[in-house]
């Protein structure tokens, strides 16, 4: 029987380990070299399963939202939020929201008397909030003189308190003006039980102010829905000529959007690309940046008070 020398077998043995390191040094190249994969587990007969990933995509926060508390120490204010300070068909804080929701929605579909309305509506209450800050202003330093500036207008221990929730900021800005309208009503009451004498009495303050929020309410309903878009009036078209007699004719400026309010909506219409979206808000942007107008456009894109 031949025997094995014990030096070829050493020799036999290192080369096979060298061959099988060479071999494995090569696979780890060509893994480094291929783009990673899937991981993959092999099943009995074949069979293969892709592992399940464990990662689960982050849920968007929902949008922004809140309510705002209105706090009314007045029956006058509480009465005309509700649209029942008088009898002559009042419209409260909710329905002119409403309607300026509505109007909103116009403008976004590039109605341009809707543009115009909300426009003319901001304009108007930036108007009255200055003059009612300057009455009451002028009827706290009249009390001032006499007992200082440590008398607060006198409160309501047990206010009326409203949460308000609105689309538009429009909403908002007519719940100022009750605040406003509030709070002329505490200093013009608290003079009177002090024994001040103001210009007029509560009553005379009351109707008189009562009545320009009244009309302000009023106002976004003498806009009118006619599915109109500034598109008929490049057109001149029948839609655009009846809609200049029941509304008027429109600002120059409102027609080529370069006067708008300084809350409006985005004008998107269904043929508008990406670049269209961006210029128009950035448009409304430059827009923002100008100070709040107290006048009233005409025909003419001129302006006058209203």
């Amino acid at each position: 029987m031949n025997k094995t020398n014990p030096t070829d077998l050493n020799t036999t043995i290192e080369s096979t380990e060298a061959k099988n390191q060479a071999l494995l040094t090569q696979s780890t190249a060509e893994e480094a070299k291929t783009p990673k994969q899937l991981d993959w587990v092999t099943e009995p007969y074949g069979k293969q399963k892709q592992k399940k990933s464990t990662y689960r995509k982050p849920k968007r926060p929902t949008r922004l939202t809140g309510k705002l508390p209105l706090e009314i120490h007045t029956q006058e204010a509480q009465l005309l939020f509700a649209g029942k300070l008088s009898s002559q068909n009042d419209l409260g804080l909710l329905r002119f929201g409403g309607q300026m929701s509505a109007i909103w929605d116009a403008a976004a579909k590039d109605d341009p008397y809707a543009d115009w309305y909300l426009l003319k509506v901001y304009d108007a209450v930036i108007k009255l909030r200055r003059q009612l800050t300057e009455a009451t202003t002028a009827y706290q330093q009249q009390i001032e003189q006499t007992y200082g500036a440590a008398l607060a207008p006198f409160a309501s221990y047990k206010p009326f308190t409203k949460p308000l929730w609105f689309r538009t900021q429009y909403g908002y800005l007519g719940a100022q003006i009750l605040a406003d309208f509030d709070r002329l009503m505490r200093v013009a009451f608290t003079a009177n039980s002090i024994g001040i004498l103001l210009d007029h009495d509560p009553e005379f303050i009351k109707d008189r102010w009562s009545k320009k929020i009244a009309l302000l309410f009023k106002r976004p309903f003498q806009w009118q829905d006619l599915e109109i878009t500034r598109a008929d009036f490049e057109e001149n078209n029948e839609k655009a000529k009846q809609a200049i007699l029941r509304l008027g004719r429109l600002p120059e400026g409102v027609l080529k959007k370069t006067l708008r309010a300084p809350f409006a909506p985005p004008i998107i219409k269904p043929t508008d690309t990406k670049e269209d979206i961006v210029k128009q808000e950035t448009i409304q942007q430059t827009s923002d940046e100008k100070p709040p107008q107290d006048t009233e456009p005409t025909e003419s894109g001129k302006t006058t008070d209203t």
